[in-house]
């Protein structure tokens, strides 16, 4: 490779429009003092180039006047493996479903995920062209940018974080990664149409380089970057709340792993201070006022660094708000959730008192020089998110000015859908009723209730789709939640409740721990059974097979019930199955039937999993079926893993069963009482899964 040398490219020097495809430096006549350097590896000169004295090397673009980059990393581990992750990858486009999976690793995550671009996705920038990204990372959404078409500068100051965004964006000709501190940078004029800073002015005080506050660092931070905007740009930031209603729970503040440091407004003494802060909505709405600046704020759920939807500062009493608002729990992101408040419960309450705005874990804030400007970006009143790495093709949204939503699929406008139902979300009324009853009776009695009526008018959406009117009854019309991985549709009334429980205890579990009434209450089948007691009890519901103390659905030994149980059994590394990690759902024994079952016990990854198609006795037909569909999925980090894809007829662990394959599909024949199929998620990938977890299985029994 040529030396490395300085170079100020003038924005009109001829070549800058050209595609380079030499893996090496070339130097070109000297112009202005700088010798001008052709590069590279598809490395257009930034748009930087103009006012600052820049070298290639390397694959990235380095400010020649600092020697080293900033001093941060998550770990030289987490760095090597992205490395490998990066180079062994096919395909590193955005949404690149191999990058996507389960990493088990939060850096990995954070560095990989195709949910990071969502903090963008949401918003209107279609016609805006030109991009200066603050705090590149590892390059998630720069690669983002770059597959949109984009125009992008992106800085970062890590040098090692620097090749690794070079390496994920490799092959985009207008993407330039540049290694430097944007503090010393010289930020050309009027060039930008889009100015990202997403999760970076929470350092703005430990990188400006004097001993300004931190509302000062980042009021210099943002004052270059408006210099820098086109008369129609914009800036992006994206940042914690100080008070948001996690960290107002307990839980630790996200970069100091401590709680209440920021609630308490990051006090130090004696130079103590990491050069850490973040801001409440007052401080930031002061901030940008004291600049003349406009602003609106929308709000990354259930954070801007992994966002699964979002909602603008005025649309949390539009239609299906508070649905959306409530299906996205607080996170924490740096390990230990045991806060010291029922965050759900508080969670509700901050919005039903509209402080949703001042609480809210994350912001978004567009930021402009002109209201209208500003308006424009915000074309959402909310968003779900579309995730097609993990099957998810379409999402759903609500534009601005509408009632109706849409489908949301990317930038291209669909067709409205029907009218929302308006209501309070099933799961989040059992927390507040939960909350406030006097004994476990109360909670028994209200889910018996509706139970009853899921039965007796056929309601059996899944509860995390239902919605209550102003005095608890469910209503006949379900939230049209967008995610194909939850069943819209539960096969019987039994399942419905047994499936109820389970995502009630996922959703507010951590919550009942704080109820006198309910501590210990977190096993849904304790539950289920006490609902169904209520129930018979109060209308005599007729059971089927009789008053046996077993379930009246396992029921295959009574040829009048066309019924059994499908058990999916799990361990983790080096243990065996047991009952103990084992869950079952009810199952017709005809046609083709569509079984979820959620893994909700805690523990360590899954490394192995069984299927247990029936327990039914043999001389009951049928004994065949098709198994077509067998795919465990992650709920925490939205992996996945398809055992049938992966499975080898040759290879199988399995027990009173007759094998075969077909495309993607296998046959079992059911050769007795005890059949099951075992998977070693660790030889199918390589990839374990963690919890919670849910498998989903779709059969075709054969008559």
């Amino acid at each position: 490779m040529a030396q490395a040398v300085p170079v100020r490219v003038r924005r009109s020097a001829p070549y800058l429009a050209r595609k380079h495809a030499a893996k090496s430096l070339t130097i070109r006549p000297v112009i202005g003092g700088h010798a001008l350097i052709e590069s590279s590896d598809a490395a257009s000169p930034p748009l930087l180039s103009t006012d600052n004295s820049l070298i290639f090397s390397d694959g990235i673009w380095v400010d020649a006047n600092t020697d080293t980059g900033l001093d941060y990393s998550d770990g030289e581990s987490q760095e090597r493996e992205l490395r490998r992750i990066l180079s062994d990858a096919p395909d590193r486009r955005w949404d690149a479903a191999g990058l996507a999976r389960n990493h088990n690793d939060w850096a990995l995550e954070y560095h990989l995920s195709p949910v990071r671009a969502n903090i963008l996705r949401g918003l209107a920038l279609k016609n805006r062209k030109t991009v200066l990204e603050v705090g590149a990372g590892c390059g998630a959404i720069t690669r983002y940018l770059g597959d949109q078409g984009f125009r992008v500068d992106a800085v970062e100051g890590s040098t090692e974080r620097a090749r690794l965004a070079a390496l994920r964006c490799q092959g985009l000709d207008d993407v330039s990664l540049v290694r430097a501190n944007i503090n010393d940078l010289t930020l050309p004029a009027a060039t930008y149409d889009l100015v990202l800073f997403v999760g970076v002015l929470e350092y703005a005080a430990r990188f400006w380089g004097d001993d300004s506050s931190a509302e000062t660092a980042v009021k210099k931070m943002l004052s270059q970057a408006v210099a820098s905007l086109t008369p129609g740009g914009v800036i992006l930031v994206a940042i914690e709340n100080r008070i948001g209603a996690k960290y107002l729970c307990g839980f630790s503040e996200d970069h100091l792993g401590r709680p209440w440091a920021g609630v308490a407004g990051y006090p130090t003494f004696l130079g103590g201070d990491a050069g850490i802060r973040t801001f409440d909505s007052k401080q930031w709405v002061n901030m940008l006022e004291s600049m003349a600046l406009k602003h609106r704020f929308f709000y990354p759920l259930p954070d801007y660094k992994l966002p699964q939807a979002l909602i603008s500062e005025d649309a949390s009493r539009a239609p299906g708000a508070l649905a959306v608002a409530d299906r996205f729990g607080p996170v924490s992101r740096s390990g230990s959730t045991n806060g010291t408040a029922p965050v759900r419960l508080q969670q509700a309450a901050f919005h039903d008192a509209r402080l949703d705005e001042y609480v809210t874990d994350s912001f978004g804030i567009v930021i402009g020089a002109a209201s209208d400007v500003v308006e424009e970006v915000l074309a959402h009143q909310w968003v779900v998110f579309d995730q097609p790495w993990v099957g998810q093709s379409q999402g759903l949204c609500l534009e601005v000015g509408e009632q109706m939503p849409r489908a949301f699929a990317g930038e291209s406008r669909q067709e409205p859908l029907r009218s929302l139902p308006s209501g309070e979300p099933l799961l989040r009324f059992w927390l507040r009723y939960a909350a406030a009853t006097p004994d476990q009776e109360g909670l028994t009695q209200l889910i018996g209730a509706h139970y009853r009526q899921v039965r007796d008018q056929g309601l059996t959406h899944d509860a995390g789709s239902l919605l209550v009117d102003c005095d608890g009854w469910l209503l006949s019309e379900s939230f049209p939640w967008p995610d194909d991985l939850s069943f819209s549709q539960l096969s019987d009334c039994a399942s419905w409740l047994e499936d109820a429980l389970d995502r009630f205890l996922a959703y507010a579990g951590a919550d009942l721990s704080f109820f006198p009434a309910l501590k210990g209450l977190d096993n849904p089948a304790v539950l289920a059974k006490q609902v169904l007691e209520a129930v018979k009890d109060n209308d005599q519901l007729p059971r089927e097979g009789g008053e046996e103390a077993r379930s009246p659905y396992i029921g295959a030994e009574f040829s009048a019930i066309n019924l059994t149980h499908v058990a999916i059994y799990w361990a983790g590394i080096g243990e065996e199955f047991s009952e103990e990690r084992c869950k079952s759902k009810p199952c017709r024994l005809e046609g083709r039937q569509r079984v979820q079952v959620a893994l909700r016990q805690a523990g360590e990854r899954i490394a192995r999993l069984r299927f247990d198609p029936s327990n039914h006795s043999p001389r009951f037909l049928p004994n065949q079926l098709v198994l077509e569909v067998l795919t465990i999925y992650s709920e925490e980090t939205e992996s996945e893993i398809d055992l049938l894809q992966a499975f080898s007829v040759s290879e199988s662990d399995s027990n009173d069963l007759q094998i075969t394959r077909e495309n993607d599909q296998i046959q079992l024949q059911i050769l007795g009482a005890d059949p099951w199929l075992a998977f070693d998620l660790g030889s199918l990938g390589g990839e374990l899964i963690s919890h919670p977890a849910r498998v989903e299985a779709v059969m075709h029994w054969i008559a």
